[in-house]
């Protein structure tokens, strides 16, 4: 049996080797007014506070876009009014979207006096909405592999949602999550336990967290946790289920971050929240949780990473609606030299953010030292 000590002293070695060679899409997309803006940390300092960080990646969008997703390397824009779906493309890889056809309509729906709610996109390129209006969670799937979901059928209603919808964020085990307006139960839970492609039937919409203030905005790294942004809260609340029993009930919640007013946008790269904070100008905030601890209170776990922003209205991440991967402990879609701390601190027991298709690398049902030579190969590989 491997001690603790020699299993961080075998990580560690692991970090120095692969600190040259690890690799990520470190990108940011934020939604601002009818523009999108792509950031990128280009000096790998931490910041978007240098030059040429910042660029336009499209314009000249309605301005009734409410949220953006990001999925294999296209964008998807919900619009408000009318509404409908953008799918917003770099077809020529000159680093934007903004020269002929890189804008285009990926759908349209009807009725026009309903209104879209957020965007998510899974994995398999279907789109998810809020139909705010009349608090239905709509489907958006090109289902003829022609580009786009304005034919016959390629538009479902798979829920029905009793209040205004604020937010909606995809777990990576395909559950999603609803953040609502209203206090009685501010988001709720949707799994398709059946597998008939909705959540109508019995026990497939229930409550997942009750009785706090209503949210902004909502996002979930990890099946067994997720992060509210609240209505006239300087706070995010973090919602942690124990018992990961992949049941709809809500454990756990307490503050990640308080002292935080006008949150407007969350996104999320692994263990990393962006916080989006309106005031007379936007300030982009990087929020992390360095001691495992289970809060973001101690110092230098929140950064300013930009300022002096147009107001933001969504952010998407590269990243976002990966499935879960052995070794890749906080939720990137790589396994690097990143993984490891998260690594380390869940197999000595410190922390239980990760999940165990992440970390139990031999399949065991256990998380211990023999599961280290396999981590190691995994970031050979």
């Amino acid at each position: 049996m491997y001690s603790y000590t020699r299993i961080l002293a075998l990580l560690l070695l692991a970090a120095q080797f692969f600190a040259n060679h690890a690799s990520a899409d470190d990108r940011l997309f934020i939604l601002q007014a009818n523009r999108i803006a792509l950031l990128t940390d280009l000096n790998a300092d931490g910041d978007y506070l240098d030059f040429a960080e910042i660029v336009t990646y499209a314009e000249g969008l309605p301005q009734n876009v409410d949220s953006i997703a990001f999925n294999q390397g296209r964008l998807f824009a919900a619009i408000n009014q009318p509404p409908g779906i953008l799918v917003i493309e770099d077809l020529n890889h000159d680093g934007d979207a903004l020269d002929f056809a890189e804008v285009r309509t990926f759908a349209t729906y009807q009725p026009l006096a309903h209104s879209l709610k957020d965007i998510v996109v899974l994995p398999d390129g279907t789109v998810i909405c809020g139909n705010e209006t009349a608090g239905q969670i709509i489907q958006f799937r090109d289902d003829n592999g022609d580009g786009d979901a304005l034919d016959f059928d390629e538009i479902t209603v798979i829920a029905s949602i009793d209040g205004t919808i604020r937010a909606i964020s995809a777990r990576p085990d395909g559950c999603l999550l609803v953040a609502i307006a209203t206090e009685s139960t501010p988001v709720r839970i949707l799994r398709d336990r059946n597998l008939d492609g909705d959540y109508f039937d019995f026990a497939e919409n229930l409550s997942y967290a009750e009785n706090l203030p209503a949210g902004v905005d909502l996002q979930s790294p990890h099946n067994n946790m997720g992060y509210l942004s609240r209505l006239g809260q300087s706070d995010i609340m973090r919602l942690f289920d124990r018992t990961r029993r992949r049941r709809a009930r809500f454990r756990r919640m307490h503050r990640l971050r308080i002292g935080i007013d006008g949150i407007s946008a969350l996104a999320h790269r692994g263990d990393v929240i962006y916080a989006a904070v309106m005031a007379q100008t936007t300030r982009l905030l990087v929020i992390r949780d360095s001691n495992d601890d289970g809060d973001a209170l101690d110092f230098g776990e929140v950064l300013e990473a930009a300022a002096g922003l147009e107001p933001i209205k969504s952010m998407a991440v590269p990243t976002s609606n990966i499935e879960c991967l052995l070794g890749d402990t906080n939720a990137d879609g790589l396994v690097t030299p990143a993984d490891i701390p998260s690594m380390a601190s869940a197999i000595v027991g410190v922390s239980s953010n990760v999940e165990s298709c992440q970390t139990d690398m031999n399949g065991d049902g256990q998380l211990d030292g023999r599961d280290i030579s396999l981590f190691v190969a995994a970031l050979l590989n």
